[in-house]
């Protein structure tokens, strides 16, 4: 299991390293039912690719 930063995870995604940021603290604010998983070291948010995939099809799966 590889840990990756949120940069790493903006980069494979392709999306900016503040939208994985805002995901993490919209977790916070509400309660979502499928929120971007996440682990933490300390304070800093550490993600493994495979559970981000899954959630990535998890949340494609609930818009069809």
């Amino acid at each position: 299991m590889i840990l990756l930063t949120a940069k790493e995870v903006a980069k494979r995604l392709k999306v900016k390293p503040s939208w994985i940021i805002e995901q993490l603290r919209a977790r916070t604010r509400r309660r979502t039912r499928h929120p971007l998983p996440v682990h933490r070291l300390g304070k800093m948010p550490r993600f493994v690719w495979e559970e981000v995939e899954a959630w990535l099809l998890e949340k494609d799966r609930i818009r069809k």
